[in-house]
């Protein structure tokens, strides 16, 4: 740009080529330019302009995003930071419920967000875990994954954690949440309900409370999670009901439970009307008991396909191909089976609980 005046007061724009070889402005271009600083800035943003206007002249005008970058790094820094924050709440929520009543006589544990260990079996074509996370309370595990664009819990029996990563394709997620780009900015939804900042303290907390009403026995670890419109609860009054006398443990029907217990510690007999409001419990608990047998039933048959891996490569080791192919052939048939069960396991998911649901 010609120097010869203040930016106010702009010199002629040459319209050819100087010593320097720097570009011919048009004349169109010219009064674009002189619109735009006669425009009023603020100190800032003039030296600003003054600085990147070289950029702006050399450079083709950018073209305006309007999908996601291939490489995604705009959306995994938000999934990593999302799920950081979930289990900051969590630390603060374990401390909330270790001074309940309940909350004393439970362990509760958590294990900060951080790289898997050991491969995952994930569906074709879904993107690699980046970070997980695990809060356990009692018998129970909620696994927290973060992956590029979604965050997803699995709420699992303690015991088969160990185990889970190689069988992780034959559970469903207990929560899930997608990320998109709006407008540039990213946003998390689950349920078509947006995730605002505001909104995060309410679903951590809903989603802590829910984990502890699974160890409880009063919900389903196999029943979608969702934000009811409250969230402003302490963690004791997210705690389930009637337990203030119990110690949290996976019992089919905790409320069943309390009221047979406070009436034999009466001497007296439960009224048998009392026991229609707990079919819908009865029947979630058989529900859960199905699925968690089909569960286990595919830990076993997963253990089973390693110990046929193993006889396979020793076959191999030894030349053996008849011991290769009964391998071959009995973990075909184990993988047969295990697609039944967990078909199985779906359908007892879907089955009616509530009464409203069941046919008079």
């Amino acid at each position: 740009m010609d120097k010869k005046g203040p930016l106010n007061e702009p010199g002629p724009i040459p319209q050819e080529p100087d010593k320097s070889g720097a570009p011919i402005l048009s004349k169109s271009l010219s009064k674009k330019i002189l619109q735009n600083i006669s425009k009023s800035y603020t100190g800032e943003e003039t030296s600003k302009f003054i600085v990147h206007l070289g950029e702006t002249l050399h450079a083709p005008p950018a073209e305006p995003q309007t999908n996601p970058p291939e490489d995604d790094r705009e959306l995994r820094t938000p999934a990593l930071v999302f799920i950081d924050r979930l289990f900051d709440d969590f630390v603060r929520y374990t401390y909330e419920f270790g001074t309940t009543p309940v909350g004393a006589e439970v362990a509760v544990e958590y294990f900060r967000p951080a790289p898997p260990k050991e491969a995952i079996q994930l569906a074709p074509g879904e993107p690699q875990v980046i970070v997980e996370g695990t809060l356990i309370v009692g018998a129970w595990t909620m696994l927290v994954q973060a992956q590029e664009r979604r965050l997803r819990a699995f709420v699992i029996p303690k015991e088969y954690l160990s185990g889970f990563h190689a069988r992780q394709s034959f559970y469903s997620p207990f929560m899930e949440i997608q990320a998109s780009v709006h407008n540039g900015q990213n946003v998390w939804r689950m349920d078509e309900q947006r995730l605002n900042s505001d909104a995060l303290a309410k679903f951590s907390k809903q989603l802590f409370g829910a984990l502890i009403k699974v160890s409880a026995g009063e919900l389903s670890p196999t029943e979608r999670f969702r934000m009811d419109a409250g969230g402003n609860q302490s963690i004791a009054q997210l705690l389930p009901s009637k337990n203030e006398k119990l110690t949290l443990q996976n019992l089919p029907s905790m409320r069943s439970f309390a009221g047979e217990k406070e009436g034999k510690a009466n001497g007296q007999e439960e009224p048998r009307s009392s026991i229609k409001p707990g079919y819908a419990l009865e029947l979630e608990s058989n529900k859960t008991n199905v699925v968690s047998a089909c569960q286990s039933l595919l830990h076993s048959l997963d253990n089973e396909l390693s110990r046929l891996k193993r006889l396979e490569q020793e076959g191999f080791r030894l030349e053996d191909m008849k011991i290769v192919e009964m391998a071959l052939s009995r973990a075909g048939q184990v993988r047969s089976l295990m697609e039944q069960i967990k078909l199985a396991a779906d359908t007892w998911q879907h089955l009616p609980t509530s009464v409203g649901e069941l046919k008079r």
